[in-house]
């Protein structure tokens, strides 16, 4: 069986390197990408030999550009993109009341035009997979269901306006891609990785990065075409 190939954005720590080195123990051929080269490599180095660095800063198109036009000199197909890269500006990031544009604008370069940059660029490879996916990374803080639901189990009380929306309109765009490219079998859909210990919220995540590094390879393993969904380790997310 030929070996799948992944690319994991944003992965040269926290969940996207615990991904990395998931795919990789799957027997996945995968492509680190980050934008910083000596981090990049070096977690890259530290996943074995069939793990590969790509220089990818998902704000920057030409940098995007670049980065898949490497890939497509190296290898003919993708079967796999996570658009894992994320940012939460601690700190700066809050009500929507007084949460500045700008703080706003820097979150979505990452959250939001960082995946529709990088699906973008990649697609034609992703076309060539005979069971295409793309997995965004997001977040049930980007459910607006929840984000009115004043339950215990609801987050209404977490009003971060920048990351938040961010994620809601990430899972849009998986909404609307999928419906776009349904009849090509590429599977598009969002992914909720748990609340997590990163460095992204200070550590006071309660899984581990390998927790749910595994939780998201449940979903990627899954048999069967599947498109379209918000998925949470469990179920799905409501929107």
């Amino acid at each position: 069986m030929k070996q799948k190939i992944a690319l994991v954005t944003g992965s040269n720590k926290g969940i996207g390197y615990g991904l990395v080195k998931e795919l990789a123990k799957a027997g996945y051929e995968v492509w680190l990408g980050a934008r910083n080269a000596d981090l990049g490599q070096k977690a890259a180095s530290e996943l074995g030999d069939q793990v590969h660095f790509l220089p990818l800063d998902v704000t920057d198109d030409k940098s995007v550009t670049a980065s898949a036009k490497v890939f497509a000199a190296k290898r003919d197909h993708l079967d796999l993109l996570v658009n894992n890269a994320g940012i939460y500006l601690m700190g700066k990031d809050g009500l929507p009341s007084t949460t500045s544009i700008d703080t706003v604008k820097e979150v979505y370069e990452v959250n939001l035009f960082g995946p529709i940059r990088v699906a973008q660029a990649f697609l034609p490879l992703i076309k060539k997979s005979k069971e295409g996916k793309i997995l965004n990374v997001s977040s049930g803080l980007g459910s607006l269901g929840l984000a009115l639901d004043h339950s215990p189990s609801g987050l209404a009380g977490v009003n971060i306006l920048g990351y938040n929306s961010s994620k809601a309109a990430l899972t849009m765009f998986s909404a609307l891609l999928s419906n776009e490219l349904k009849d090509s079998k590429i599977a598009v859909n969002s992914i909720c990785p748990g609340h997590v210990a990163t460095d992204l919220n200070g550590q006071s995540g309660h899984l581990t990065v390998e927790e749910s590094a595994q939780g998201i390879m449940e979903f990627v393993n899954r048999d069967g075409f599947t498109t379209g969904h918000f998925i949470k380790k469990g179920g799905e997310h409501p929107w």
